[in-house]
């Protein structure tokens, strides 16, 4: 198919997409986020298109991993024996409360 005059052809390698019938509330929620994003609407678009089609092939990389036969209990009942002793837990941030310093600050 030959392009009109005057088009600009996409980069070898890469195809333009026309999405029709986006409901008006999508549409101006798109154009909401990237406007915060600072980019172009299609930019912002192919952002998001190309994060969704990556998380598309999640799916397949955990089909392929191998499973090991682990009774669940054996891991529960093994790991307190395991890890080490935590030790107590120490609240720098804290203020003291008004009634403990109101002795303090008062002029005598």
């Amino acid at each position: 198919m030959e392009e009109p005059p005057g088009a600009n052809p996409p980069p070898v390698g890469r195809r333009t997409l026309y999405i029709r019938h986006v409901p008006d509330d999508v549409a101006e929620r798109l154009e909401k986020l990237a406007s915060r994003a600072g980019v172009p609407l299609s930019t912002f678009a192919l952002q998001e298109l190309s994060e969704t089609a990556r998380r598309g092939d999640n799916a397949d990389l955990l089909n392929g991993l191998p499973t090991a036969a682990i009774d669940p209990a054996l891991i529960l009942v093994s790991k307190p024996s395991s890890m080490p002793s935590r030790p107590p837990r120490m609240n720098w941030l804290r203020w003291p409360s008004s009634a403990a310093t109101a002795g303090r600050h008062q002029a005598g």
